[in-house]
């Protein structure tokens, strides 16, 4: 009978520690992706809605007012200029704000389309980017940006 209640007692704190063990909260972000992951820092675009490409490297330049993005290079980059870098709607529209993409013999010029700088914080930028244009083959370009640092 001892034997009985020592069984009894050793599966009961078993199955009492199994279910005690604290999980981990969910994590609630307003700025996630569906799915609940979030967004990755950096600068991301794609041409012609295709496949997504991550910079090597992205900045802002205060003084000049540009936001310039490379990949594989210097020969490979999105520039974008605009009139201000204050969180904000820019439309794409030549002299003010524009967008450029330019790889070895393709420049694209985007004609229309639209800057959003949702944040502009602590030396760090955020946006997103909707353009289209021509040049190279390309029609549109479009891309987000998170925490980019300035120069």
């Amino acid at each position: 009978m001892l034997k009985k209640h020592s069984i009894f007692i050793i599966v009961t704190v078993f199955v009492l520690t199994l279910f005690s063990c604290k999980k981990e909260p969910e994590q609630s972000c307003s700025s996630c992706s569906v799915g609940g992951t979030e967004e990755p820092i950096g600068f991301y675009y794609s041409k012609n809605g295709g496949t997504v490409i991550k910079a090597d490297s992205a900045f802002f330049n205060v003084a000049f007012k540009t936001i310039t993005s490379y990949y594989q290079g210097i020969a490979t980059r999105v520039n974008i200029k605009t009139s201000s870098q204050a969180p904000g709607t820019y439309t794409f529209s030549i002299p003010a704000n524009t967008l450029s993409y330019s790889e070895v013999s393709v420049t694209y010029l985007a004609s229309g389309g639209s800057l959003i700088i949702s944040e502009n914080v602590n030396n760090k930028m955020s946006g997103e980017f909707v353009s289209h244009g021509s040049g190279g083959g390309i029609t549109s370009i479009t891309g987000r940006f998170k925490e980019i640092r300035g120069k």
